[in-house]
């Protein structure tokens, strides 16, 4: 997933916002075998500077890409040269073969140029939005034209958006219009504990109470311009001191530092890296965040997890995680430095609140809970929400009732019962996990023409059919694969009864099976033979399963006894007498046989007596108990078919020690041992001598076979192409 993934940040300068970043990225669990590819402004080296420490503190396969980014959409409108830069943004994502792109940051002017270039390319579009409110630094009159932009052109080009607490999502929906479903919350949490960041070299501060004021002085929502004016009007203690970090070289810091340069309590700091930052929270009596409003602050989590007090202005991104002992009122900074004043005589009952508020961070700023939720979005080790169709799963025993009912039962196991959904025409109550009744049934062409329409409107990441009647037309957002067990009705002539059934079914059978299978992202197949079938016939690749052993019953040898064969041998074939069945050879062989051979009897399994002939016996329906017992007790299973996608009774006969003549085709011939004889299509000279032959059985290879086509063997394949697709 992560080699589709291409991640980037515009950013010219590095923040609490590229800090998380990277403490989620951190804490993606990377395949050995996939990178991760971040492209980052050519300007910001800090950053730069950050994945290269982060590569080597990690250990994840990092690859970086810068590039120029000045600015959108201002400098395109200005200077040619910014669409030559789109165009080589364009390549990197299309030469890359990235198939999303996450974008950090939130603003047309940080991230709309990713974000466009990204949507021409066809990319899943996902944007990582710390904060709603940037647009509004500026002023009303800039800030109002700024959100216009942002609504009318930004926020519509992303897919999905991730932001960091509910508030920012409250505003999403409100002031941007963008839909609930496409935002994801992942809050920021403290340094993950695999970080081999030091603690920092200690720093010593002046003696007295000292409070840090964190963060960028040319974001005017931290306000520090006007608190540090305040606090210089309302310096009254001369023993409480002031520390600026994050001041950086601009203009405006430079302006800050020449007004209060004069100060002794006001001390700057400058950029500081990580470590430094954590020591100086650790040197200090805690942090003041007079912020007009926040996303949530990245500094306000390491604090208290540091045990240090933070006093924040009572605004979103603040009020929801802060004890009210802590905040004071937006504008009232007075307040604020007083309560900094008093920090020293609050001991006790800050202690106290350092401790409830710890234990409160620790629920919500979790590193798992965010990375797993990260992972989510990105479509990482996503859980996901699968719609099993199992239609043909009916109270009769069926081959592919039975099919559905085995392998529903494998998908709740492996993803849980709350995570797979079985759709039905009727209800199942003994059915263990959710269920969906619909109408449309398969294979019903005005019924399959109406189900993706169907299925657009539900809530499902995937549709497996357990059949090959599956979507007309592809449904976005929903992965689907149909299961193909033969392809009957294209290599069986006599398939359709009639020319004109043959005329049209075959016809029907061709749009409906072809277009189900073209339309899904995976075709499984039950066999070798189906798969080589598929691919002739339809030019489709497909994932062999297999099958394994229905009949695990116990015998009930009485039906020996009821069927008058207790003294007598007898020959056995289990199945329907469809024309593909070729039992019209197997009677005729079988005829031949009685006239040196007058005691032997020829048992039908599942066939409805047409004509009566001597020595065979119909037993019409009997139990899986019963079917064992006649297994075990037949001289030979019989099977003559014209052609099958799989052969399931082979496996039954061979569990049972019973040895089996079948017909020289490609599906039997996968079963191939000293256990089962074959015989030429059409041969009835070779049917009938193999028929007088006394067969031997061979336990060794029936279990060889037997582990080759088992269950655990095919959930060993199924795991392997579902944990790729899905």
């Amino acid at each position: 997933m992560f080699n589709k993934t291409l991640f980037i940040d515009e950013s010219p300068v590095y923040g609490g916002h590229e800090e998380m970043f990277l403490r989620l990225i951190a804490q993606c669990e990377c395949p050995a075998d996939e990178k991760i590819t971040i492209v980052v402004n050519k300007k910001n080296q800090k950053l730069i500077d950050e994945i290269d420490n982060l590569k080597i503190r990690a250990g994840l396969p990092i690859a970086i890409l810068t590039h120029d980014f000045s600015g959108f959409p201002v400098r395109p409108l200005t200077n040619l040269l910014a669409w030559s830069d789109a165009f080589a943004l364009y390549r990197i994502i299309r030469n890359g073969g990235f198939s999303q792109v996450m974008v950090v940051q939130g603003t047309i002017e940080i991230g709309g140029l990713s974000l466009l270039v990204a949507r021409l390319s066809g990319c899943k579009v996902m944007s990582y939005i710390p904060i709603t409110k940037r647009s509004r630094l500026l002023g009303v009159t800039l800030g109002g034209f700024r959100d216009w932009l942002n609504r009318l052109f930004y926020y519509p080009l992303a897919h999905k958006f991730i932001t960091i607490s509910e508030f920012n999502k409250r505003e999403l929906i409100a002031d941007f219009a963008v839909p609930e479903d496409k935002i994801s919350i992942v809050y920021n949490f403290n340094e993950p504990t695999f970080s081999t960041r030091s603690s920092g070299k200690p720093v010593e501060l002046p003696a007295g109470i000292n409070f840090l004021l964190i963060g960028r002085v040319d974001f005017l929502q931290k306000r520090q311009q006007e608190f540090l004016r305040a606090f210089t009007a309302q310096q009254n203690h001369s023993n409480l001191y002031l520390h600026i970090v994050g001041d950086n070289s601009s203009s405006e810091s430079e302006l800050l530092r020449s007004e209060f340069a004069g100060n002794p309590n006001i001390v700057f700091h400058g950029w500081c890296t990580p470590d430094r930052i954590e020591a100086l929270i650790h040197a200090a009596d805690g942090i003041v965040l007079p912020s007009r409003f926040e996303g949530v602050p990245l500094v306000m989590v390491e604090a208290v997890k540091l045990g240090r007090v933070v006093f924040g202005s009572d605004v979103d991104g603040m009020k929801e995680f802060l004890p009210p002992q802590w905040r004071f009122p937006a504008d009232d900074f007075p307040q604020a430095i007083a309560m900094m004043a008093s920090v020293a005589t609050r001991q006790s009952e800050n202690a106290r609140l350092i401790q409830a508020t710890q234990e409160k961070f620790t629920q919500i700023f979790n590193p798992q809970l965010s990375s797993a939720a990260f992972n989510v979005a990105l479509g990482i080790n996503q859980v996901p929400k699968i719609l099993l169709d199992c239609r043909l799963m009916t109270a009769r025993p069926t081959g592919i009732s039975r099919y559905s009912e085995k392998f529903l039962a494998y998908y709740i196991e492996k993803y849980g019962a709350d995570n797979v959904t079985a759709l039905l025409n009727e209800a199942r109550p003994d059915i263990a996990c959710r269920q969906q009744v619909i109408a449309l049934k398969a294979f019903n062409l005005l019924h399959w023409m109406r189900f993706s329409g169907w299925l657009k409107q539900q809530d499902y990441t995937h549709y497996i059919s357990f059949h090959y009647s599956g979507l007309m037309r592809p449904v976005k957002g929903i992965k689907s694969a149909v299961t193909v067990h033969d392809l009957m009705f294209e290599l069986v002539p006599e398939f359709f009864s009639g020319w004109l059934k043959k005329l049209i079914g075959k016809r029907y059978f061709r749009l409906l099976v072809g277009k189900s299978m073209a339309t899904s992202d995976l075709v499984l197949s039950v066999s070798a033979t189906t798969r080589n079938d598929v691919k002739a016939l339809y030019r489709l690749d497909s994932a062999v399963t297999g099958e394994g052993l229905f009949l695990t019953a116990q015998p009930d040898s009485a039906i020996i006894s009821k069927l008058g064969l207790r003294d007598k041998g007898y020959l056995l074939y289990t199945g329907n007498n469809r024309p593909h069945k070729n039992i019209n050879a197997l009677l005729a062989a079988f005829s031949e046989l009685r006239k040196t051979q007058p005691d032997l009897a020829l048992v039908l399994v599942g066939h409805t007596e047409t004509s009566p002939q001597e020595g065979v016996i119909y037993p019409g329906f009997i139990s899986d108990e019963q079917l064992v017992a006649l297994y075990q007790h037949a001289r030979v299973f019989v099977f003559p078919s014209l052609y099958e996608g799989f052969g399931l009774p082979i496996i039954e006969a061979l569990a049972n020690g019973c040895p089996v003549i079948a017909s020289d085709i490609p599906a039997f011939r996968e079963f191939a041992n000293d256990n089962i004889r074959y015989f030429e299509l059409g041969n009835h000279a070779a049917l009938v001598a193999l028929l007088q032959e006394k067969a031997k059985f061979y336990p060794d290879q029936a279990e060889a076979i037997l582990q080759k086509f088992s269950w655990k063997s095919t959930w060993q394949k199924l795991d392997r192409i579902l944990d790729n697709w899905l």
